[in-house]
């Protein structure tokens, strides 16, 4: 931060300049006084060992500087600008497979992989949205990050085969993409997460939203949409394993903008979230100057000095003419 001094507006110390120097040519011009004592009346000329007319002078050059309009001025760097995100995590049953990490569900790797994340997003605002049949906003958009994190280690998995265990990608990522939307039109990013495939939206539901619309959605209001599929596979209703199909994840984030990502293993899905953080910087900060009024510190002592000249002089002696 640097600092300087300057007027406004120069010109009126000029001004003041020239009021001074009237006021000492009027000052200046002696008039013959009968000065009254309490006990003598003699013929003299005004003398004073101090002249009250000082204190005058000083006063109107105070007020002259007071009316040049001085201000400090101060270069400061404005904090750098973070960007809203949202989270957006998977709750379903599926979640609770073991495959990336030994001894912890796929949901408590996720969980463990963003909480890192987000301690590295200190200027952003984040929102946490969890989602199985239908999204949940767990946190809006917060700079408290500490109270973030709470909401996401409390984060569960939905009832096995209960009437929320299911994957409904596009109606979260449209759930998420409309909590950003009413924040501005900085910079917002939605990063999904999912170990599933579209399984809510079908042609007999009249009202879901597919993931297709949801990415035309979110490219509409300028909202990135990074994609991660996590796990080895899904099971299928005999119970044998498949490869995850991934088109409507990577549909998601060619249409906004986004990337799609792959993560088979704890370490990989760390290696995802860095990516992210390097794709997603935090907006730095610019300078700004900023003006500091100084205008009351000159023009209250000044009118202060000129009274008290005035009074002064007025009363440190009767003046008859």
């Amino acid at each position: 931060m640097t600092s300087g001094f300057a007027f406004l507006h120069p010109w009126c110390l000029l001004a003041g300049c020239a009021v001074v120097f009237l006021h000492l040519a009027a000052r200046r011009r002696p008039a013959p006084a009968i000065r009254v004592s309490a006990t003598t009346v003699e013929a003299t000329s005004p003398r004073r060992s101090f002249d009250p007319s000082l204190l005058e002078v000083l006063g109107l050059i105070g007020l002259a500087c007071a009316v040049a309009r001085p201000v400090g001025r101060e270069i400061v760097e404005d904090p750098a600008r973070g960007i809203e995100i949202a989270l957006v995590t998977d709750v379903s049953s599926s979640m609770l497979a073991k495959d990336l990490s030994e001894g912890k569900t796929r949901l408590d790797v996720a969980k463990d992989a963003a909480a890192r994340f987000i301690a590295s997003r200190g200027n952003d605002r984040v929102a946490l949205v969890t989602f199985a049949r239908h999204p949940d906003l767990a946190c809006p958009p917060t700079r408290d990050h500490g109270a973030l994190g709470r909401m996401l280690q409390s984060t569960a998995t939905v009832r096995a085969d209960g009437p929320e265990d299911a994957t409904g990608i596009g109606f979260a990522t449209a759930f998420a993409c409309d909590v950003l939307r009413r924040r501005g039109d900085g910079a917002r990013v939605v990063v999904l997460l999912s170990d599933g495939e579209e399984n809510v939206a079908t042609t007999l539901a009249k009202d879901a939203v597919t993931p297709y619309q949801a990415g035309v959605a979110a490219a509409a209001l300028g909202i990135r949409v990074h994609t991660v599929a996590v796990g080895g596979g899904s099971r299928a209703a005999d119970g044998s394993s498949r490869p995850l199909d991934t088109t409507e994840l990577q549909r998601i984030a060619e249409l906004t903008g986004g990337l799609f990502f792959r993560a088979s293993d704890a370490a990989a899905l760390d290696e995802v979230y860095a990516r992210l953080d390097a794709l997603e910087p935090t907006r730095a900060g610019t300078p700004r100057v900023v003006l500091r009024e100084w205008f009351l510190a000159f023009l209250l002592p000044g009118l202060l000095l000129w009274c008290v000249g005035r009074i002064v002089s007025s009363t440190s002696k009767g003046v008859v003419p």
